[in-house]
């Protein structure tokens, strides 16, 4: 998804490109509005935050780094693709739905920090994979938890494309390796068929 941030009134004109540093790299613009363009909404709790480098990211509630806590529900194990439930726990994610196809990371540690809970990565890379394609990119499948490569189109779990089928398309991750994913492109990309 992308976000347009618009400036505030000092000197740049609403919705155009601005550069928000003046000499000195001091602050001159500050984003005062942010407008999502068509598509579905952003998970509950969604909030625009600083990247550290000048820059804003739109994230998960608390995410601090690249991983976040939450609850988790019945069956969810490691490494599975989740989505955020209105309830702040997670569950796996699946492409079937707008409802359950807006991922927000993979499960990383399960019971941690405490029982319960689990660590979900949202940007970084994962190891404990298998069978992966180094380069290419993976999407979220119609198997709950599960992801699929992007142009393995005759897996029996890959998105319905067909316009209609209520079907998402949403890139999860690059592999870096047959073991590795590099999670930092979830959401990055998102389609409603």
């Amino acid at each position: 998804m992308s976000f347009l941030l618009k400036p505030g009134s000092a000197g740049g004109i609403a919705g155009t490109a601005v550069d928000p540093l003046g000499p000195g790299g001091v602050l001159i613009e500050v984003p005062t509005e942010i407008v999502q363009p068509p598509g579905p909404p952003l998970p509950a709790g969604w909030t625009i935050q600083a990247n550290g480098t000048g820059g804003f990211i739109i994230g998960p509630p608390s995410a601090t780094g690249t991983v976040l806590t939450r609850p988790y529900t019945l069956g969810v194990i490691a490494h599975d693709v989740v989505y955020q439930k209105a309830d702040g726990s997670v569950d796996k994610a699946d492409a079937s739905t707008v409802a359950t196809g807006i991922p927000i990371g993979f499960v990383e540690v399960m019971d941690s920090p405490v029982v319960g809970k689990c660590v979900v990565r949202f940007a970084g890379d994962l190891a404990g994979f298998a069978g992966l394609l180094p380069g290419k990119i993976y999407i979220l499948s119609t198997a709950p938890g599960v992801i699929v490569e992007e142009t393995d189109t005759g897996n029996v779990n890959y998105p319905d494309t067909t316009p209609g089928s209520g079907n998402v398309i949403a890139e999860v991750g690059i592999a870096g390796s047959a073991t590795t994913m590099f999670v930092g492109t979830v959401g990055r990309d998102f389609e409603e068929q």
